[in-house]
């Protein structure tokens, strides 16, 4: 999973999909998760949402105002290779809000950090089973 400030990431603050709502927004305290890697074997077993919840601890032990990402949101089977920008569905379940949508599949989604809950742990498992706290 990759994360930082959006200023760090000059390809996901400039795109015209994950493009800022707002220009005056502080870049360093926005953070922005812009892609996961999860081997085939460990796909669908809840591995994206640990690395999301993972990613969200971290933006907030740097001070981050909220956390953006730029998922991907269809019905269809995704093919290889779309999944890396992450599902909409995982950062729904951690209660990210969309904020844009600039093509029908590719919503920019944002979680206030400041407002934010964590997942209940019942609803956000590890690999092994065992609850993530």
């Amino acid at each position: 999973c990759a994360v930082g400030p959006r200023s760090s990431v000059a390809s996901f603050d400039a795109s015209r999909l994950s493009k800022p709502i707002d220009e005056n927004a502080d870049r360093e305290k926005t953070f922005a998760i812009t892609c996961f890697y999860i081997r085939a074997g460990h796909r669908g077993k809840g591995v994206m949402t640990a690395l999301a919840q993972a990613a969200i601890d971290h933006a907030r032990r740097r001070r981050a105002v909220a956390i953006e990402a730029c998922a991907i949101d269809t019905k269809r089977q995704l093919m290889w290779g779309e999944g890396f920008v992450g599902l909409a569905s995982v950062f729904r379940k951690l209660n990210f809000r969309e904020i844009a949508r600039r093509t029908p599949t590719r919503p920019l989604m944002r979680l206030q950090l400041g407002e934010a809950k964590r997942a209940t742990a019942g609803s956000v498992q590890s690999l092994r089973g065992r609850p993530i706290r």
